[in-house]
């Protein structure tokens, strides 16, 4: 998985308007069963941080709402988006 090229405490403090004028992709990933997943950004205002988003976000599959959200940026090798774990 390829994060944003920011470390992970400017991606903390990283805001949506931040993550779509980059070109990164909204993801969600949960520690207790694994599961990643791409979520819009659209439903989200310009104004909220990555840190403030995953203290509202649970788990769609197990329901944790110890969440991890991240900015993705596609593989600098290949050019593709990482790929969902289900």
């Amino acid at each position: 998985m390829n994060d944003a090229p920011d470390t992970p405490d400017s991606q903390a403090t990283m805001k949506m308007a931040e993550l779509r004028a980059n070109g990164l992709r909204l993801a969600i990933d949960c520690p207790h069963c694994n599961r990643f997943r791409y979520i819009s950004d659209r439903r989200f205002p310009d104004d909220v941080t990555l840190t403030r988003l995953a203290k509202k976000l649970t788990c769609a599959r197990c329901q944790n709402p110890e969440v991890h959200v991240l900015a993705i940026s596609k593989d600098e090798k290949t050019g593709f988006w990482p790929a969902e774990r289900s």
